[in-house]
């Protein structure tokens, strides 16, 4: 929303801006002229102008032509004039309205200066990185080399886990009893997955098991009930810093506007006279 708003502001008064005597003296692309309306010229660089702030904030795959841009203009340009012979720019709404956009442009302008203030170079990004990967490290998401037994009823996952501890091999027993053919064929063989990619309940028991240890339980899902093997685990691939060191500083960024706005909070009186229904339980 509030790039939608620093769109408006910035272009609200520039696209038919005169151009000074100077410029005027020293003809260029950007002076020629791209359209009129109502005698008006547009110029060129009206209409980088517009690109230029337009394709700021929208999807980069978003991509528009200039004669497309151009339309886009005129029709804009169009509904301000027809609102200003209206009047409504003299309307309470419009009151309203401008001054919360004067007010959502003033704290983007705020929160910019405050990070141009305190720039963040590639040595603070690394140690941020450094950090935050050393504190979770005992928390990185794994993958795991998995196989399965999957069975219609929980009577009979519980027979095949006998014959498990019985000394029984998992892969005999996977392709021998396993509805699910494709990997019993394999003798059970998933391969490597992660948590996310299976139902709660096949996740949650893989994270339980050892490395080359099955489960003791039948465990349920929507397909029946399954018997899991892990054949092997491992923390997921740790992206390299520079891959990531843009990732890394917009965090930093959040961080820093977080701080700014909490020693605001800090330095200002405040007091809230509402509840926070959001915090209040209900018995």
């Amino acid at each position: 929303m509030r790039r939608k708003i620093l769109i408006a502001c910035l272009l609200s008064g520039s696209l038919f801006a005169k151009t000074t005597q100077a410029e005027e003296s020293q003809p260029t692309t950007t002076n020629k002229t791209v359209a009129t309306l109502n005698g008006t010229a547009i110029t060129q660089q009206a209409l980088d102008e517009y690109k230029q702030f337009r394709n700021k904030y929208a999807s980069p795959e978003n991509t528009t032509s200039d004669y497309a841009l151009l339309e886009e203009l005129i029709s804009r340009e169009l509904l301000v004039t027809d609102a200003l012979k209206n009047g409504l720019d003299k309307t309470p709404a419009f009151t309203h309205q401008l001054e919360a956009m004067r007010k959502n442009l003033l704290v983007g302008l705020a929160m910019e200066q405050y990070l141009a203030e305190h720039p963040l170079d590639d040595t603070a990004l690394r140690v941020d990185y450094e950090q935050k990967l050393s504190l979770s490290k005992d928390k990185l998401p794994q993958e795991f080399n998995v196989s399965h037994i999957l069975v219609d009823n929980e009577a009979a996952a519980q027979t095949l886990i006998d014959a498990l501890n019985a000394g029984k091999p998992f892969a005999e027993l996977a392709k021998s009893s396993s509805k699910d053919t494709v990997t019993g064929e394999k003798g059970g063989e998933l391969g490597w997955i992660t948590p996310q990619q299976v139902t709660a309940s096949f996740g949650d028991a893989m994270g339980k098991l050892d490395k080359g240890y099955f489960s003791q339980k039948p465990i349920q899902s929507e397909f029946g009930w399954h018997i899991i093997k892990i054949n092997d685990k491992r923390p997921l691939n740790i992206p390299a810093f520079d891959s990531v060191k843009e990732k890394v500083r917009q965090l930093m960024q959040a961080e820093q506007k977080q701080t700014y706005l909490d020693a605001l909070k800090t330095n200002n009186q405040i007091e809230i006279l509402i509840p926070d229904t959001e915090k209040t339980t209900t018995k």
